[in-house]
This record gives C-alpha cells, structure tokens and sequence, in this order.
C-alpha cells in the first residue's frame, strides 16, 4: 500500500498535497503511509505539498522495475504550485469525462519546439483593440518559402528537414490533452512519421496555468509558431481535418484557481478579438478555472460535454 503511494510521485505528478491524494482514491490509511514515508526519508514536504527525496527516487525506480511499470520519478518540481495545479486539472478532466467511444492522451509539461526563434525586442503591440504581430510579415516569408499546399501529408518532407534546422524555442503548456474519436474508424490510416505528437485524427485542447493577459499573449504568439509548423509543414492537409475530411479542433485554454480571475482574464483578453488567433485560424481561446470545472458532475461521455460547458469564450473560429 505504501508502494503505491510512493508510485504517485511520477516525473507526470511530481507533487502532491493530501487531499489530491485523497481525491485520487489513496484513502486508507493515507495520514499514516505519509507520516512513514516522510520518516522514512522517502518524502519531503514544502508547505502543504510533498515530493520525492533522492532516496524516495531511487525507490520509485525500484518499484517501477519490480512492477514493470516503466513510469520514471518525478523530480523536485521548479514550480511547486503550478504543477500541484496541472495534477488537479488532470484529476478533474479524469473525472468528468469517461471519453467514450475513444481514446485520451495526456501530455504533462511537453517542451514542444516552435520555430523560427523569434529575436525582437518586442513581439506585439496593442493598437486600438488589437494585436499587432510583429513577427507575422516574417513567419508569412517563411510559409511562402516552406509550404507547397495540397493536401499530402508526405509532400513536403523536404521542405520540413530544412526547417527543422531553424533556431527554435520552447512552448510549455501544463498540460496537452489529445482526443481520439471513434479510433477503430481510422485504424487503417498510417499515421506518418513527422506527425511525433500524432495529431492526425484528434482533437487537441492545450492548457496553460495563467492569468495575467499579457503572459498569456506571450504564450499565444507561441501557439501560432506551433500551428503554422503543424499545419503547414508536417501535416499539410491533415491538421484541420481528419482523414475523413471532419474537422479537427485545436483550443488553447488559460486555466486559473478561481472563477473571478478566469472571467477577469476572458474580459481582458476578449477585447482583442479574432486578431488573437487571425494569423493561424482556425483555432479556439478559451479561460477556465478550476472552481468551475469541480462543480461538473462526474462520468460524462465526451469532453464536448465539458469543457465548453465550464469554459468561457475568448475568441471562437465559428
């Protein structure tokens, strides 16, 4: 049992408080398992949060071979709050939506690589309610030298060997949760080899734990650089359509603790409007807050019958 409490401390959830782990079910016993792995040595607690000590990692790797579990240890995390909050979202999205008639994917803390690396000083600007992007007049020299349209999604292999030696940089989300519908319709498509998220055939919904405007506009100029080189250069064809040619959706949402602060950032940034994501639609951006989504009741059959329900609008593509 004490196992597997200390196999929760995966490099996935790094940290955690005792009620997540209550709400993830280690229920009995749980006060006394943790007074004895902090003695132990195995645990560290900072505030109300706990984590692996180097000897607790050394004993997750123990138990993750013994139990074939090919999970690896979570480290001391950089943000402690931030990814006990990523954990909470995860529980909650686990809990409110069983998926049926598909499959779900999460991502936690993906370093995804957006090129090219942007060098400005400043990368956008405000201008009567709107953005300007600075950078869109390059990133659109790039595209007209990179993409050769069509829908084949091999056709530009080349082209996309030479743009992955650009300089890059990194996005971030806190997590990346990737929706597969009705997976044994498309079992007979190959997924290609440049598709490594494999987007193909999903629908896509990033989170990102903030609420301060101007850091989300930050993220968003990074939102673009990874469209662009999804949809342009890897999956030309397939990245806003399955291969049934239904529509894929792709969502960038801002998630915060309380539900002012997620209304507060959807006024903010709502009154940009579509210049938000008008270089890269379609796209979505939406705010949620985690007081919101605990209210939903649990076991529904989509994310459909979520995220929109508990999310609020900030600029739609419909």
């Amino acid at each position: 049992m004490r196992e597997d409490l200390l196999i929760r401390f995966s490099q996935n959830h790094p940290c955690w408080s005792r009620d997540l782990l209550f709400r993830a079910g280690e229920i009995l016993l749980l006060d006394e398992n943790l007074d004895y792995l902090l003695n132990k040595g195995l645990l560290i607690k900072n505030n109300n949060l706990y984590f692996l000590s180097d000897a607790g990692r050394a004993e997750f790797e123990k138990i993750s071979d013994e139990l074939f579990l090919y999970e690896r240890p979570g480290n001391e995390p950089k943000d402690f709050k931030r990814c006990a909050l990523a954990t909470e979202l995860w529980l909650e999205l686990e809990r409110c939506n069983l998926q049926k008639w598909g499959l779900k994917k999460y991502l936690f803390r993906p370093e995804l690589a957006v090129r090219p690396k942007l060098k400005l000083n400043k990368i956008f600007e405000f201008n009567n309610n709107k953005i300007n992007w600075l950078y869109l007049d390059n990133i659109k020299n790039f595209i007209d030298n990179y993409y050769l349209g069509g829908r084949d999604i091999n056709k530009n292999l080349s082209k996309l060997a030479e743009w992955l030696k650009l300089e890059r940089e990194l996005f971030t989300p806190d997590l990346f949760l990737i929706i597969n519908y009705d997976f044994k319709n498309y079992l007979e498509f190959k997924s290609p080899e440049q598709d490594e998220l494999k987007l193909v055939n999903t629908d896509r919904f990033i989170f990102i734990i903030n609420k301060d405007a101007e850091a989300c506009i930050n993220e968003i100029s990074k939102f673009h650089r990874f469209i662009i080189e999804q949809r342009y250069l890897r999956l030309p064809g397939y990245f806003d359509l399955d291969c049934h040619e239904q529509g894929s959706a792709t969502w960038l949402i801002f998630l915060t603790e309380s539900q002012n602060e997620a209304v507060s950032l959807q006024n903010n940034l709502k009154n940009f409007g579509e210049s938000l994501i008008e270089p890269v639609m379609p796209c979505e951006i939406w705010t949620m807050s985690l007081e919101s989504l605990r209210q939903c009741e649990a076991g529904r059959d989509v994310i459909w019958e979520v995220v929109p329900k508990f999310a609020l609008p900030v600029c739609r593509d419909i």
